[in-house]
């Protein structure tokens, strides 16, 4: 496991090896790769073998026998998984309660779309460069399977999200561009120009209004969005403020990451 989790219980003297090869050492443990590995959980989860290691190696007797009994009633997974993760406790009940809607949501799904779902938390939770590696297999894959042009396009969209939200408005407004061709969405169509002005690039924006035959009153509108954001922000040098902020302190350079990344949101819908 790659992140510190404070264990409460022993560390097992033999772990539980996952399905991808990670070896499990505690039941704190198990819970966070639950948490962290949702997308990648099906049936197979439910096995005697997790049984027998809840009962002989984290010594939770009564859990295991919980779950033998929920494995031979073949209840859905998200049961099994809720069961385990509120006994373990590692987990607040919010926390567990969205694990197994989540896990409720992609059952039946296919792995392309669990994928998505996957790249969409990550990037609603603001891991933003995952989502973006993410995103970018999906969009490899789709494009080589023949997928359905709004498909792509809304892939590309939530990709341009992401660039934008870490403040590469290039990236993003390429993200949007190829979106709006593929899914004709005017949300796309605005989130590429918002990009534009967030760049200060008002050239492109003159060549693509053009190019798509934008009204103009659509333009004035977001430029009035962003001069209002401007107003209490340099946009166009917004990475020398930040870095000013890093040296500051991690914190001040989050809370003003979010301002900005609200209120790029808003001016681009």
């Amino acid at each position: 496991m790659s992140a510190l989790i404070l264990c409460r219980s022993p560390l097992a003297g033999s772990p539980y090896l996952t399905g991808e090869g990670i070896r499990i050492f505690s039941p704190e443990e198990l819970s966070f790769y639950i948490a962290t590995h949702i997308q990648e959980l099906d049936g197979r989860f439910m096995n005697l073998d997790l049984c027998h290691w809840i009962d002989s190696q984290a010594n939770m007797h009564e859990l295991a026998v919980k779950l033998r009994r929920l494995i031979q009633d073949r209840a859905p997974l998200q049961i099994f998984v809720g069961t385990l993760l509120l006994a373990i406790g590692y987990l607040s009940r919010q926390e567990v309660h969205e694990i197994v809607n989540a896990i409720a949501v992609l059952a039946g799904k296919g792995p392309g779309e669990r994928r998505k779902m996957t790249c969409d938390r990550l990037l609603a939770s603001g891991r933003y460069q995952e989502a973006i590696d993410g995103y970018r297999t999906l969009l490899a894959d789709a494009s080589e399977a023949g997928a359905n042009p709004k498909i792509i396009g809304d892939l590309y969209h939530n990709m341009g999200t992401a660039y934008s939200r870490l403040f590469f408005y290039k990236e993003a407004g390429e993200c949007f561009e190829k979106a709006f061709q593929k899914n004709a969405s005017q949300t796309s169509l605005r989130a590429m120009f918002s990009s534009y002005y967030l760049r200060g690039d008002l050239d492109m924006v003159e060549i693509q209004s053009q190019r798509y035959h934008v009204a103009e009153e659509i333009l004035e509108s977001l430029a009035s969005g962003i001069r209002a954001l401007a107003e209490g922000t340099d946009l166009v040098s917004y990475g020398v403020d930040l870095n000013r902020m890093k040296e500051a302190g991690r914190e001040e350079v989050l809370e003003e990451v979010h301002r900005l990344e609200e209120a790029y949101v808003r001016s681009a819908n």
